[in-house]
């Protein structure tokens, strides 16, 4: 290699260098969430995990709820999102689905934030029960029908759980209410069940949690007249995409839609009868080793 070359190589990787590293040092940032709330509010997070659903309730007394706990693979993403938001207990887990993509974590999120309730319906039960055995946390068992209070000022009111054999025994539709406000928390995409949702139960809400990450089999156009939602979250299933038939419903609904994989941890802030949305990107701890790999694709430069 000549001089000139030489001098050229070098000036583009100081150049590259340039340009990444304050974004390397900003991706290395503590992101950290303060919620403010006041008596009276409560604050639902969606968390962008990268496989699975887990969806953090606050209230103003500091009350913890954890809806579902994601896939075990995103363990390290599920705890770093409850240490962003300075979540070290949680009173209560409440299970909407058997499947891995909403327990993976349940065990661990017992033996290490202190739950003491874990609320499930009954036909789940003994496929979760390696995961709470021996734990010492409650089991509260719910059904079609049941209401409860997992936490102060926020209610669930069960409108559906599947009891056929399957692999979506025991998933659930879950109306959680805040005074007014109200989630439409679906975890079994299907037609039929949201025929019968539509024609038997009051599914209005402001926000609509999307079925099984916008699956195909189910936000048909008719639950989306009937529940009539201002937002929908949709969770990330690992590679998978959201089926673009879901999302071209959404969108001809003017419905404002928000996918954890691009818009990261989405926080809905509930006060005096309106709501607040921001949405948080963590800092990612594997962010410099990327940056690494891609300077050894472009230049050839050596990273050990």
């Amino acid at each position: 290699m000549n001089l000139s070359r030489k001098i050229l190589k070098i000036t583009a990787v100081c150049l590259f260098l340039l340009l990444i590293l304050p974004v390397t040092a900003s991706a290395m940032e503590e992101v950290d969430v303060e919620l403010n709330l006041g008596g009276g509010e409560i604050a639902c997070t969606f968390f962008d995990l990268r496989h699975g659903e887990s969806t953090l309730t606050v209230n103003g007394s500091g009350e913890t709820v954890l809806i579902d706990t994601g896939h075990r693979s995103a363990r390290e993403d599920l705890e770093i999102r409850l240490d962003m938001y300075h979540i070290e207990e949680v009173d209560a887990i409440i299970l909407t689905n058997k499947q891995a993509e909403y327990t993976g974590n349940l065990t661990w999120v017992i033996e290490n934030y202190g739950v003491g309730i874990v609320y499930m319906p009954k036909p789940m039960y003994q496929d979760v029960l390696p995961a709470v055995e021996g734990t010492g946390a409650e089991i509260h068992f719910y059904t079609i029908n049941s209401q409860f209070e997992p936490m102060n000022g926020f209610s669930a009111d069960v409108l559906y759980t599947e009891t056929r054999p399957g692999i979506l025994e025991g998933a659930s539709v879950i109306m959680f209410e805040h005074e007014a406000d109200r989630i439409l928390y679906m975890s079994v995409a299907d037609d039929q069940i949201e025929s019968y949702l539509t024609k038997n139960r009051d599914v209005d809400a402001a926000v609509l949690k999307v079925a099984e990450f916008a699956n195909m089999r189910g936000t048909t156009q008719m639950l989306l007249d009937e529940a009539d939602p201002q937002v929908a979250v949709i969770f990330q299933n690992g590679e998978e995409e959201a089926s673009p038939f879901v999302l071209e419903r959404l969108q001809g609904t003017w419905i404002e839609i928000f996918q954890t994989a691009r818009a990261g941890s989405v926080s809905i802030k509930w006060q005096d009868g309106d709501y607040e949305i921001f949405t948080v990107h963590p800092a990612e701890k594997t962010y410099p080793e990327e940056i690494a790999i891609r300077l050894k694709e472009l230049f050839g430069t050596k990273t050990e």
